[in-house]
């Protein structure tokens, strides 16, 4: 009787995978589930992403976000496209707010969309500075 071959858990893969891209691009100390890397230019359709985890995104923005948002995240190349759940905002000028938005689950393709997703705007930030 032949043994299945062994395959990883591959949520468990895509996690670890998002861990050390993290890792390997941030910097200072942070207390968060998730590290977070800093973002110069990520299309996004709720306003400007100021950098990008895991877990979540934290963005600019020019209005007040309702509590849930669909939000859609890159180009067409590789495009995050996920209900969300907006963690906390706050007003930081005239017509101006920032939002912490989490994720919540994401499937293994979104994950996979992810990890490009953070490789490349890290890459492109580091080839900036």
């Amino acid at each position: 009787m032949a043994r299945k071959p062994y395959l990883p858990d591959t949520t468990k893969v895509l996690d670890s995978t998002i861990s050390a891209i993290v890792k390997s691009v941030r910097t200072g100390r942070q207390q968060r589930k998730s590290g977070r890397v800093h973002i110069e230019a990520l299309p996004c359709n709720l306003g400007r992403v100021l950098d990008l985890s895991a877990g979540g995104v934290r963005i600019a923005t020019n209005k007040k976000l309702p509590a849930v948002v669909q939000i859609m995240l890159g180009d067409a190349q590789h495009r995050l496209v996920a209900t969300a759940t907006v963690a906390w905002q706050k007003r930081v000028g005239w017509k101006s707010h920032e939002a912490g938005i989490s994720f919540g689950e994401l499937t293994p393709e979104q994950k996979t969309c992810l990890i490009k997703l953070m490789h490349n705007s890290a890459r492109a930030t580091r080839d900036v500075a």
